[in-house]
């Protein structure tokens, strides 16, 4: 079962995904309180998988030009951030990667590529979404790396691609849930994040999207954090 469960997650990350991804995207994150609506704009620059990837934001003006650089390394992601109102580069430590991006119900650690041999994984069941087959995989954490204890993901049986996550924090409570969208040739084209806390969320939508030209793997240094291009 659990090399079964392996091999299927090995399947999926092993697809054939786009090289360079350059994206325009909309964040909107609603309080259910108040039904209160926050939007943000941002461009995002991604090669090899998501392992370098740089965040230009848009709107609204407050945010307007402060930018992400994010690089997996060995064993640890290091990612930094630029604020043009101070004019200055600050690291986002390891302490600070369960905060909020950008007042969103997304955590900095939502943006890091989960390395697959940090988890032990179970296939523990089947199940239909939205009329879709779908394994039902939990990915149990093996070492202390991350602020999640576990995630259960839905995969579809056909297309090998995520349909919906529910992670846990370290105590094993359901923390957030994710549902993914995606467009006719299973490109993702919107992602929904759930506190499961107090139930706000935040939707993100492609807007644009551009797989065919090149990124230069150069151009993923602090100095590009300053111009949104």
């Amino acid at each position: 079962m659990h090399e079964e469960a392996y091999d299927i997650i090995k399947k999926m990350n092993n697809k054939d995904k786009p090289l360079y991804i350059k994206s325009t995207l909309k964040m909107e994150t609603t309080k259910t309180s108040n039904n209160k609506k926050r939007t943000a704009i941002f461009k995002s620059w991604t090669i090899h998988n998501g392992e370098k990837q740089l965040i230009w934001f848009i709107e609204p003006n407050e945010y307007k030009g402060m930018a992400f650089l994010k690089q997996e390394k060995e064993n640890f992601t290091d990612m930094r951030m630029w604020h043009p109102r101070y004019k200055k580069i600050r690291k986002i430590t390891s302490s600070k990667k369960t905060d909020s991006f950008m007042n969103s119900e997304l955590s900095f650690e939502d943006l890091y590529v989960r390395q697959i041999d940090d988890y032990t994984y179970s296939l523990l069941d089947s199940e239909i979404i939205n009329k879709e087959a779908c394994y039902v995989i939990e990915s149990l954490l093996k070492i202390d790396t991350t602020n999640y204890l576990k995630h259960k993901t839905w995969i579809s049986i056909k297309n090998l691609i995520p349909l919906k996550e529910t992670s846990y924090n370290l105590e094993g409570k359901a923390l957030k849930q994710k549902i993914f969208k995606y467009n006719q040739n299973h490109s993702l084209k919107s992602l929904k994040v759930v506190n499961l806390k107090n139930n706000n969320y935040t939707d993100l939508f492609i807007v644009e999207l551009d797989t065919t030209s090149t990124i230069e793997e150069s151009y993923f240094k602090e100095k590009s954090l300053r111009r949104i291009p």
